[in-house]
């Protein structure tokens, strides 16, 4: 009944095309290096049918959309990406733009490399709030406990996916983990022995994915 469409490249274009259709329950769309027609950097097949393809989505489309492009991306450069979309809102369709800064050799793979999360998902957070859909919620009371070097890593940590924890040593250091395929266990454990430095430090465990860390 509530679906969130996201999708990259000709997949983010393909997301915007469902909007357009009123896919029932469909009620937002993410789009990372959206669009279609470029088999080789710099090229494109049609660029006129394509600003015509976005502009009929943008007539027709009811929700809110996100379209996020590095500024090195080799397909949809940032011409023809504000050129897309020009035609996509000059019709009506609702698109909140963000152009991000150059991500290796080309960015039209930003979604696709795991460390460029923490470019995108303050953004991806920010448009879930805005548009009262399930995210998760930033505690600022432990943001705000911290400060210095240590509140700046830790804005970093709160950006990346989970499983994933923050320690912090009695002198002041700090370290965090992170595992794709970890448990919770796995993170608090992974934390505490980057923190403590092989027994050099005595670590406490700071947070937890999104949370303060409640445990023993």
């Amino acid at each position: 009944k509530r679906v969130l469409g996201i999708g990259h490249s000709t997949g983010g274009m393909s997301w915007l095309a469902a909007a357009a259709r009123g896919v029932p329950g469909l009620v937002g769309v993410v789009s990372f290096a959206g669009g279609t027609g470029s088999g080789a950097p710099g090229m494109n097949c049609s660029e006129a049918r394509l600003l015509s393809l976005y502009g009929d989505f943008g007539a027709h489309s009811k929700v809110p959309t996100l379209w996020i492009y590095a500024e090195n991306d080799n397909y949809f450069g940032p011409d023809l990406a504000a050129r897309m979309l020009a035609a996509y809102r000059g019709p009506g369709g609702q698109a909140e733009f963000h152009q991000v800064p150059p991500h290796g050799g080309d960015g039209h793979d930003l979604f696709l490399d795991p460390a460029a999360a923490q470019i995108w998902s303050p953004l991806l957070d920010q448009f879930l709030r805005t548009h009262g859909l399930p995210t998760w919620t930033p505690d600022q009371a432990m943001v705000d406990a911290l400060a210095g070097p240590h509140k700046d890593h830790f804005l970093r940590y709160l950006t990346a996916a989970s499983e994933k924890s923050f320690a912090i040593a009695e002198d002041g250091s700090w370290d965090w983990w992170i595992g794709s395929q970890a448990t919770v266990a796995d993170a608090v454990h992974g934390a505490l022995d980057r923190c403590q430095a092989g027994g050099s430090r005595k670590c406490k465990t700071y947070a937890v994915n999104f949370a303060p860390f409640t445990g023993p």
